[in-house]
């Protein structure tokens, strides 16, 4: 699943982090968290959820 990743940046915030990946794959990352949340709920120190407005982010040295 990580190959499926295109982009990842921190939020500006220090809130967490924002990763983009391909709209087919949504559906398979989100049902994998709910699997590991079902089965880790004690151990799991994130959340994962579908942005509805892009955060203020980052911006990496190069500048971008």
């Amino acid at each position: 699943m990580v190959d499926n990743i295109k982009v990842m940046k921190a939020i500006k915030n220090n809130g967490g982090i924002i990763f983009d990946i391909y709209e087919d794959q949504k559906s398979r990352y989100l049902d994998n968290y709910e699997h590991v949340r079902d089965q880790e709920r004690e151990r799991l120190e994130f959340v994962m959820e579908v942005c509805t407005g892009m955060p203020e982010l980052y911006e990496d040295e190069a500048g971008a």
